[in-house]
């Protein structure tokens, strides 16, 4: 279990909570941002975990500040490199090139597993999520970048940095990337919006041409795929409110509502709890945890699992990804 804290990064036992080893965060660096004077150290703004080394497993932690700096670590929390750039709010992490250690997309910049600066996109807002993977079944063997950039809209970018489509919208908050669209070839792109015209969503194919668009609510949601008819196809949750919450298709239709029973609805999440491949809805606040699930028999036939990102890099700001897979 890894944590800041008292301007420290600190490494626990995940079982028993024991500190294993810590160390002080960052120095501050020069800031251009107006108000206040930095802390001497930086607070810890999110953490990632990432293989930089090529080992079996993912053991490199990434840890940035707000905006403008981001560092890697080794396993022992012993610096590896440092890079400056426009971060955004959460790093992604992919072997982009196949040689078994992950690249490190912060903000609109591709770092490889040295720290070395291979790419970047000529944005000025910050980025709020970004997906990386296979989305377009036309070019199997070609992994393409989804951006929720802010000011900047949805951006779609190919792995070496060519821009194949952007949508202005405003600024683009969320992104979950899933098949929201059987009927159509490839994953679909779902974007909302949180400043400006808060909670506007937009629904892109794989080649980023806009299929879509509504606004339900006037606020930004997780937009988290969920896999709750077992058939292929999922939906996106957009909260756990009785009246303006729900699952939605990709026409922005509320396919699926909670019942007004008292539940909960701070915030909310989709997992597989009991490992059958559908997933339950969970929702609550500070005083009790809800769990939902499908009432509904699984289809015949083989089971739908859906390929997710790991839990060890599960954020508020991380783009939800969902590859189709059946077993």
């Amino acid at each position: 279990m890894l944590f800041c804290k008292d301007l420290r990064l600190w490494i626990a036992d995940g079982c028993t909570g024991e500190i294993r080893t810590s160390i002080p965060t960052p120095r501050s660096r020069p800031s251009a941002a107006r108000g206040g004077r930095p802390y001497e150290r930086i607070l810890g703004d999110s953490i990632a975990i990432a293989n930089l080394s090529g080992g079996p497993h993912p053991q490199e932690v990434l840890l940035k500040d707000r905006y403008t700096n981001i560092w890697a670590f080794d396993r022992d929390l012993k610096e590896l490199w440092y890079h400056e750039c426009t971060t955004g709010h959460f790093p992604a992490v992919y072997d982009i090139d196949g040689d078994g250690c992950d690249e490190v997309m912060a903000g609109y910049s591709v770092l490889d597993q040295d720290g070395t600066l291979l790419w970047e996109l000529p944005y000025g807002d910050h980025q709020d999520a970004i997906a990386i993977g296979p989305f377009d079944p036309d070019c199997p063997d070609t992994l393409l970048i989804g951006l929720a950039a802010g000011e900047e809209g949805f951006i779609l970018a190919t792995a070496e940095g060519e821009v194949l489509a952007q949508h202005k919208l405003g600024h683009a908050q969320k992104l979950a990337v899933a098949n929201l669209r059987p009927d159509l070839p490839g994953l679909e792109y779902a974007v909302i919006t949180f400043w400006g015209h808060p909670g506007i969503t937009a629904i892109f194919d794989c080649k980023g041409r806009m299929l879509s668009s509504f606004e339900l609510v006037p606020h930004a949601s997780p937009l988290m795929p969920v896999n709750w008819a077992g058939d292929g196809s999922e939906l996106l949750f957009l909260s756990a409110h009785p009246a303006e919450g729900g699952l939605l298709d990709a026409q922005g239709h509320r396919a699926v509502m909670f019942p007004d029973d008292g539940h909960p609805f701070y915030c909310c999440t989709a997992l597989d709890l009991i490992g059958d491949g559908r997933d339950e809805l969970l929702t609550w606040d500070t005083e009790s945890i809800w769990v939902y699930r499908a009432d509904t028999p699984l289809p015949d036939g083989p089971r739908y699992r859906p390929i997710r990102l790991p839990h060890w890099n599960e954020s508020n700001y991380m783009a939800h990804v969902s590859l189709p897979h059946w077993e």
